[in-house]
């Protein structure tokens, strides 16, 4: 997206980092995007949820819901800009309450959803958030939870799309409708064993991402 200001605000809070980092994957890639730098700037991150929510207000979620915990961030930002009285969006609806809620992290990349939020979503329409989409599978498996507790995900929305996928080949692979990203980023990432800096014995990061 072009007229987002996505890119500025993750070169101003350093988020992404060069290196040799360990994905959640698995998968090893030159390029670390560091998600829980956005957070360390509220007003930065208000920015872009209110990004996300300008173009997903269209889909009229019920409640917004992200896994945690940086989604779980994004998800109350995103549900606060989706339910300020701004008459210019068409979307808007002051008779309605829109709720922000998350996924708990289950055995891998399975998502649970816990605290009552189960019954929160059933039968109710629901935004799903993520911070930064790296293969999908977290966006994937939230999406399933939504589903079994009875919700209907209406889309997801992200900060950062860095699977070199485009957003309608995401959308097909989550077997939703759609998916709207603020940033697509081409970084590569290899299985470990296809490496090159693996191979050129470049040290791993330990600090960042899940090395070591």
């Amino acid at each position: 997206n072009p007229m987002s200001n996505a890119a500025g605000i993750l070169e101003r809070v350093g988020a992404v980092r060069q290196g040799h980092f360990v994905l959640a994957s698995g998968n090893h890639s030159p390029t670390y995007v560091n998600k829980d730098a956005i957070y360390t700037r509220p007003l930065w991150t208000d920015t872009l949820a209110c990004e996300i929510a300008e173009v997903c207000g269209e889909w009229r979620p019920d409640v917004v819901l992200g896994p945690v915990i940086g989604g779980a961030l994004l998800a109350q930002w995103v549900t606060y800009r989706l339910s300020l009285p701004l008459h210019v969006y068409k979307w808007f609806d002051p008779n309605r309450t829109i709720l922000a809620a998350y996924a708990d992290r289950g055995v891998g990349k399975f998502f649970v959803l816990k605290r009552g939020y189960g019954e929160l979503v059933n039968g109710k329409r629901v935004l799903v958030v993520e911070d930064v989409i790296t293969t999908g599978a977290s966006a994937v498996g939230v999406v399933g939870a939504v589903r079994r507790c009875g919700g209907s995900v209406v889309g997801v929305a992200a900060i950062v799309n860095r699977t070199c996928k485009s957003t309608a080949d995401l959308a097909i692979g989550m077997d939703i409708s759609v998916v709207h990203c603020l940033l697509d980023m081409d970084i590569p990432m290899w299985p470990v064993a296809d490496c090159p800096l693996c191979k050129q014995g470049v040290s791993i990061s330990t600090n960042l991402g899940k090395g070591l």
